[in-house]
């Protein structure tokens, strides 16, 4: 029988941010417009949406 256990992640690396504890998830509505023009941007650019909105989160938080 195959060990299954071997199947999920368990570290940082094959987790990504998810597996992180300094992250946590944020989530909030905006409109479904302004969600597609964002996700079609960010990929057009060859970003990540996450890394996006932390450099636009950060930002704000960092203003004066």
């Amino acid at each position: 029988m195959p060990d299954i256990s071997d199947d999920k992640p368990d570290t940082y690396e094959q987790r990504g941010k998810r597996g992180d504890p300094t992250y946590a998830q944020v989530a909030g509505m905006i409109p479904l417009e302004l969600r597609r023009r964002f996700k079609a941007k960010v990929a057009l650019e060859g970003e990540d949406m996450s890394r996006v909105l932390e450099a636009l989160i950060r930002e704000y938080v960092e203003k004066e």
